[in-house]
């Protein structure tokens, strides 16, 4: 769009957009992060960080690798937080180990518990910043400051980023950091020096300790080095895949050089697949924990873990449509129109100015989208949004409509997500509200993760005794001072308190008052289902049976 049209917009405009963006999204964040109960996956990652910090314990939940989790405990090692007691680690390191040990962290410091886990979060906002910012000049060289800055804007408000985006798990961060690795190559010059090269492989590395799904951008890291370096292919990437094989070892503190086939028995059908092919006396270079811990990931990802569920039914295998469904039922409206429009914005871009976007964003989006089984919250969509919202910037930058709609397009964006606050992560969008309630349209992250416990506190109090709960999460009751008893799989009298998750037969263990964990059925709770709440906390449901028969 030419120079004239965005002329009629103030001379800094594009700065007022950004900053303002920019400081909603910090704020926002933060007054979640402060207030919100600590997620299931929270609970075991910022002990796991701890147990890395304090005791090399790279085992423990290495399922995610360890670089976001050492980055989100920084300001708990460094005692920025207040004082943290990190136990030894004598857990078993996979499957119930990593929160075991989490409510082990919780017991040793239960007077500082959730400002440790706010120091944390504040570590994720931090790294949420700058992914708008990095949206930003990306966008700003292909499309101006103003479209950039509308597409930044976006991202900070979109509902799904401010959910995890102040949340101390590893999602945004790796959004981020693959995001940030492919900024790096689109920048790459042609006939790089060796420098380049190794910041290449650095970048890869730190990507892949981030999150294992950094794998899917590998064809494009290798096919923009062998189109770059003209001449020398095989060197460059002989340079780039030892300095991202040095990068990976660094963060595990060189804990394992190397692993050699015998020493390790695969736990997932495609590891024994890819394992079978190495000859056994070759030594894989990479360390132990990390290959245990992509192998774990993997195993997850073939059997499932606690059941899909969409639309009111339960899956193993879940749906192809799942995270599409997801994404027109959790996104902003507006955001969603856009991405409908991104096609038609994009369609006379010169193929090499689309290629370093849509590139990795297909490699990204076809595995992301379609072939994970894993479908348990749109969170696993989070690498794809930077590059979304990068190309939403060239629907502002062609469509003069979309210019000209811009401001309310900021408004809309802006009043959601006030209006939601600091309820990001239970957010469904008008779309979803007509099709049903959304305990019957989607759980576990995409809107029962454990986030609003905190909110029973005043009614467990003025609560008559006894003040029934089924909660999902791992958090104590007693960090809110609340006192209750496990409901019974039977009718029973008084004022009750389920999570969405347990209420619709998630098969997951409850917490009970005397600490000990309690199994529960998929029926567990059918008698209550038949009843209407009386209102709704976030992602809990209340029911009064006092007055029932």
């Amino acid at each position: 769009m030419t120079t004239s049209v965005w002329s009629k917009f103030p001379p800094n405009a594009w700065r007022a957009i950004l900053i303002g963006g920019l400081a909603l999204h910090i704020i926002l964040a933060a007054s979640a992060a402060w207030i919100e109960t600590p997620t299931v996956d929270e609970f075991a990652h910022v002990p796991a960080g701890m147990s890395y910090w304090k005791h090399g314990e790279w085992s423990l939940y290495s399922k995610n690798p360890p670089v976001l989790k050492l980055w989100m405990t920084l300001p708990v090692v460094l005692g920025i937080a207040g004082p943290a007691n990190t136990p030894d680690v004598k857990v078993e390191p996979f499957r119930w180990g990593p929160w075991l040990y989490g409510a082990e962290f919780e017991k040793e410091n239960s007077q500082n518990y959730l400002r440790i886990f706010f120091a944390a979060r504040m570590m994720v906002i931090v790294l949420s910043s700058a992914a708008g910012l990095l949206i930003f000049l990306w966008a700003n060289q292909l499309s101006g400051k103003i479209p950039a800055a509308l597409a930044a804007f976006g991202f900070w408000l979109s509902p799904t980023v401010l959910a995890h985006g102040h949340l101390a798990t590893v999602d945004i961060g790796a959004a981020l950091v693959i995001f940030g690795l492919c900024y790096f190559l689109f920048a790459m010059p042609d006939k790089p020096k060796i420098s380049t090269l190794l910041i290449c492989g650095l970048l890869f590395g730190l990507a892949l300790t981030t999150k294992f799904s950094a794998l899917f951008v590998l064809p494009w890291v290798v096919y923009v080095l062998a189109t770059r370096a003209k001449g020398y292919r095989i060197k460059a990437l002989a340079v780039s895949a030892i300095s991202c094989l040095l990068a990976i070892q660094i963060v595990f503190g060189f804990s394992s050089l190397a692993t050699f086939k015998k020493d390790y028995e695969s736990k997932s059908k495609l590891g024994r697949r890819v394992v079978s092919l190495v000859p056994d006396w070759f030594p894989i270079p990479l360390p132990r924990y990390f290959i245990e811990g992509l192998d774990a990931q993997l195993a997850d990802a073939e059997t499932g873990e606690f059941g899909n569920y969409l639309n009111g039914e339960w899956s193993q295998t879940g749906w192809w449509y799942y995270n599409l469904e997801s994404l027109g039922l959790k996104e902003h409206p507006a955001s969603i129109v856009l991405i409908f429009l991104i096609p038609f914005a994009i369609r006379k871009k010169r193929f090499k100015t689309l290629l370093p976007i849509i590139g990795p964003l297909v490699l990204l989006a076809i595995p992301l989208l379609f072939l994970n089984p894993l479908q348990v919250g749109i969170r696993y969509l989070l690498p794809l949004f930077p590059f979304l919202f990068l190309l939403m910037a060239m629907i502002f930058d062609n469509f003069k409509i979309a210019m000209r709609l811009s401001p309310l397009i900021l408004a809309a964006w802006t009043w959601s997500a006030i209006a939601t606050a600091p309820h990001y992560l239970s957010y469904f969008n008008s779309i979803a509200r007509e099709f049903g309630n959304p305990e019957t349209l989607l759980l576990d992250s995409n809107f029962d993760w454990g986030q609003d416990l905190y909110r029973l506190k005043n009614m467990a109090a003025q609560a008559t005794p006894p003040f029934g709960l089924m909660y999902f999460g791992h958090v104590s009751p007693a960090e809110y001072g609340i006192s209750y008893q496990l409901i019974p799989d039977h009718p029973v009298k008084g004022l009750l308190a389920v999570s969405a998750n347990l209420l619709e037969g998630m098969d997951y263990p409850v917490l009970a008052p005397d600490g000990t964990w309690v199994a529960t059925e998929k029926d567990h709770l059918k008698w209550l289902r038949g009843l209407t709440p009386i209102r709704r906390e976030g992602s809990i449901f209340i029911f009064d049976t006092r007055g029932t028969d």
